[in-house]
């Protein structure tokens, strides 16, 4: 098996001053985990990496909400933070990089708004732009969960948890973001959705909705970035008397897989992917090895699944059964308060 060299980074929020990025390195061979730096953060939500593998992004939990970006030292693995700027609102949740890392997108929750950043040839952050969404009531319902690239060129995906749709903007040359062009998606009520992935063919998009656990596919239209819902599955496969809010998606790198978790059930679902129309299979659960699984994480090779499960304290990690996709869990290891699993690949 060829072996690939990855480090993990892992986002620890467990307040009281002691929140940090934590650095694993990773072997793809063996699935082993080194811890080889801690380097503090202020409550970090969630992190983004740059396309480069030099630099990454946090949102803050602090104040009226912050973004990070830190350089990352290949030799021993710590992150320096190089500047910050506010996020644009309260509650930043979410953070990612565009393609050709020019620009940081960031949805924050609580504020109702989504921030474009420019990034410097040094990673540093330049001050954004921000949209505020408009409720439907003064105290405002409306709470974006995440914000990032689709298949299509400058096209940025917003599902709005707190109004049920998914709000589709262009990226337009001055960082603005502009969101008269593509009509919105709207989706039942009581749906919430929260997080997404593409499918490596760039023709679909999986949507993950918390208030209902459900996983809602979409064609992407590739001429306009405009989305066309193909169906709808469970993330609970099986009956469960508890409450459960489903939080996140990946897409295995093949494309054949797609996993979800279950935050109550504290469950992963996996499911089967027909590459040729985008329809889900539901194939089953595993038990997320923790309490919370907040998100999930496949590492580059597709060998690996993780899960932070935030209230155990702990990062599970699974083997993909190549052959039925399924998550074997193999290891746990303790991470306070884990929320957020990114990978970068070793320089």
């Amino acid at each position: 098996m060829v072996r690939s060299r990855f480090v993990m980074l892992v986002c620890s929020s467990p307040g009281g001053g002691n929140s940090s990025v934590v650095s694993y390195r990773f072997d793809s061979a063996t699935g082993t985990l080194t811890e080889s730096a801690t380097s503090p953060a202020e409550n970090p939500y969630y992190l983004s990496v740059h396309p480069t593998g030099k630099y990454a992004y946090t949102v803050d939990r602090v104040s009226d909400g912050i973004v990070s970006a830190y350089r990352i030292d290949s030799s021993d693995t710590t992150l320096t933070r190089v500047n910050r700027q506010p996020s644009g609102g309260a509650g930043p949740c979410y953070v990612s990089v565009n393609h050709d890392g020019s620009y940081v997108f960031v949805a924050n929750y609580g504020g109702g708004t989504v921030s474009a950043l420019p990034v410097g040839d040094d990673g540093r952050l330049g001050r954004g732009t921000t949209i505020r969404f408009k409720g439907e009531s003064e105290s405002g319902d409306t709470h974006p969960h995440s914000a990032a690239l689709g298949s299509v060129e400058n096209i940025v995906y917003v599902p709005d948890l707190g109004r049920d749709r998914i709000v589709t903007f262009r990226l337009k040359r001055d960082g603005t973001l502009d969101s008269t062009v593509i009509p919105d998606v709207t989706v039942p009520s009581g749906t919430g959705p929260r997080h997404f992935d593409c499918h490596p063919n760039g023709q679909f998009v999986y949507v993950v909705n918390e208030l209902n656990s459900t996983l809602t596919g979409f064609e992407v239209v590739q001429a306009t970035g405009v989305l066309r819902e193909i169906g709808t599955v469970n993330t609970v496969l099986s009956p469960f008397d508890g409450e459960n809010s489903a939080s996140d998606v990946r897409v295995h790198p093949s494309g054949q897989w797609a996993y979800a978790s279950n935050r109550g059930h504290d469950s992963i679902a996996f499911f089967a992917v027909d590459d040729t129309c985008g329809q889900l299979d539901p194939r089953g659960t595993v038990c997320a090895g923790g309490r919370t699984p907040r998100t999930i994480a496949l590492d580059p090779t597709g060998r690996f699944l993780f899960a932070a499960n935030k209230d155990s304290g702990g990062v599970a990690v699974f083997e993909i059964d190549t052959r039925t996709g399924t998550p074997c869990l193999v290891s746990d290891f303790s991470v306070p308060k884990p929320m957020c699993v990114q990978f970068v690949e070793s320089r």
